[in-house]
């Protein structure tokens, strides 16, 4: 006859160690009620469920599961005083149940690292390099786009589309988060008396039926940004004043809705120090800009 440890106590109160091991039972049954109930009750009319008390009603329900675990350890050391009775077997499917749900926890939450780890080497790896000076001059003059040159009182303004399909346009998509048109808008006064300042928001282009296009409002473009930040503005600045004999020009960038088509622009229009220069211009192809530009070197 095998022996299977002291008899329990005659009185009917359950020991420490029984409802320790009764605990470690009921503990995940709790858990998983509570979580599934308030998830239900907290449903809103979106369907969504309200994230905060998601994330309370999950800490109680891991520290519950936690503390199953452990009471059914504890209730365990109960046998060797008091026998097997109401500890063994609840305190086993406790210990089960709670250790069943921990494991389950901890590889989520490991998956859930290795994802955010794999989603940023992904985002590193996919991460387009900054244009070069060279792929930015090819971008300007081996694709076809809109030029557009005037002058007053000696100085001289440009403005160019920045054509689609090219690293630049690919560079300013990423940056702006949008398919807009950038118009690059450069002031020289090498020749001129006074300081000049031009701003990207006073640009516009009329198309060739006569609609209007007003520069979309720079602020609201580097608000909306998605890699907003001082070096973004520095890069595409919205705003230069060029001092009387500068050799250097200066250039802003003034960007169009997605829908103005470049080749369909009759001209421009900015403001230097408010007061209207209408640019004339046109589409050119790349070999227009071929031999315009090696005209303006010769």
């Amino acid at each position: 006859m095998s022996y299977s440890g002291p008899m329990p106590p005659a009185n009917s109160k359950p020991t420490f160690h029984q409802q320790a091991a009764k605990a470690s039972l009921v503990a995940p049954i709790i858990a998983v009620a509570l979580d599934f109930f308030t998830n239900q009750a907290g449903r809103q009319p979106a369907g969504g469920a309200d994230r905060w008390s998601g994330l309370v009603v999950g800490i109680i329900a891991f520290c519950l599961i936690l503390a199953g675990f452990v009471l059914g350890i504890i209730a365990l050391f109960g046998i060797r005083t008091q026998g097997k009775q109401k500890i063994l077997v609840p305190a086993i499917v406790g210990i089960s149940l709670n250790g069943f749900f921990v494991a389950l926890g901890a590889v989520a939450f490991l998956v859930a690292v290795h994802l955010s780890h794999g989603l940023k080497a992904a985002s590193s790896q996919t991460a387009r390099a900054p244009v070069t000076a060279q792929e930015v001059s090819d971008s300007i003059t081996k694709s076809p786009g809109w030029v557009g040159k005037s002058t007053r009182d000696g100085v001289v303004v440009v403005v160019i589309s920045v054509p689609p399909g090219t690293p630049l346009s690919a560079e300013i998509k990423d940056a702006f988060g949008g398919d807009h048109l950038c118009m690059s808008v450069a002031v020289s006064n090498a020749q001129g008396s006074e300081p000049v300042t031009v701003n990207a928001a006073d640009l516009s282009v009329v198309m060739k039926d006569g609609t209007i296009h007003a520069a979309l409002s720079p602020e609201e473009m580097f608000a909306a940004a998605p890699l907003n930040g001082p070096q973004l503005r520095s890069a595409y600045p919205s705003t230069a004043t060029v001092a009387a004999g500068a050799a250097k020009e200066a250039s802003v960038a003034a960007f169009l809705p997605p829908e103005v088509d470049p080749s369909q622009i009759d001209h421009a229009i900015v403001l230097l120090d408010g007061k209207p220069l209408t640019i004339p211009g046109r589409f050119l192809s790349v070999e227009e800009k071929a031999a315009n530009l090696a005209k303006a070197h010769r």
